[in-house]
């Protein structure tokens, strides 16, 4: 395995719990990297659309995630990402289950040498119905449900573009810069996000990487949709991720990332620490 594809193979490993294409490296042609994760948030720390934070009952998200980059070229990755399963609940009401939003597209070589540039292009489907809701446990008003929509999906077909520049200092160093649009229908907002993204190996085999990215809506968010749907979501999420390479095909990797008001003020966000676990493969 070359630095570059074991470099390639750690970021794909930091991105997976966030957002995939954010290096400028691609796979070679009929190389692949794989991975399945599963990821935890649990909080009662709001922030509404206004930026105001509220504190509400406990608020849980679990996920099992799946991802795949596929060199059909030298120029061209297939990009595959998405949650195969969702489940969310308050800690007053059951729960709701479905499949996430999936994203399907490609990535194309811009520039190779000392600076690769990548730009990819992928579109987000949505699986599950815009209403499932959880119910509370207790019947607050005799003869009325007291519900809320969880939805596992935000309902709409969204397209997103991210451009993403790279580069390896040495064979212990290498930085990520990126930056994106989300095109979004049915009267949602787009997005507009960007971050950086570094890594160092800590000792053979064993890279700890820390990442800063921020997103931003633009226009005037719908009111009256559930959280879920990510309307008008704002932030600054710093993350880190400890990454191993057990072997030539298989690692393992743990990542936490947390959000705060840097670079763009929370709203309409759950925020606190989100955890993440997973396995890869790579050929």
């Amino acid at each position: 395995m070359t630095i570059h594809h074991f470099i390639f193979t750690i970021i794909c490993c930091c991105s997976c719990a966030l957002l995939p294409a954010q290096s400028g490296w691609l796979q070679d042609k009929g190389q692949g990297y794989s991975q399945l994760s599963s990821g935890r948030l649990s909080t009662d720390n709001y922030y509404n659309l206004s930026g105001d934070q509220v504190t509400t009952t406990r608020y849980d998200s679990y996920s099992i995630n799946a991802y795949l980059e596929y060199g059909l070229s030298s120029s061209f990755n297939l990009l595959l990402n998405g949650p195969v399963l969702r489940r969310q609940s308050f800690t007053t009401t059951s729960a709701t289950y479905g499949i996430g939003d999936v994203s399907i597209g490609l990535k194309y070589k811009l520039a190779a040498g000392r600076w690769p540039a990548a730009f990819s292009l992928a579109a987000e489907l949505p699986l599950s119905p815009t209403e499932q809701f959880a119910v509370n446990n207790e019947q607050l008003v005799p003869g009325i449900t007291d519900q809320i929509n969880l939805p596992a999906s935000d309902g709409e077909l969204n397209v997103r573009s991210t451009l993403a520049v790279s580069h390896s200092f040495s064979d212990q160093w290498y930085a990520s810069f990126f930056s994106g649009f989300n095109f979004r229908t049915e009267g949602l907002s787009h997005q507009v996000s960007g971050g950086v993204e570094i890594g160092y190996l800590l000792v053979d085999q064993l890279y700890l990487i820390g990442r800063l990215n921020t997103q931003l809506s633009l226009g005037t968010p719908q009111n009256g949709l559930s959280f879920v749907r990510g309307e008008g979501v704002e932030y600054t999420a710093v993350g880190f991720t400890l990454s191993y390479q057990v072997s030539e095909n298989w690692g393992l990797n743990l990542s936490a990332t947390t959000y705060n008001d840097l670079l763009a003020s929370r709203r309409n966000i759950y925020s606190g620490p989100a955890l993440y676990a997973g396995v890869s493969y790579s050929w």
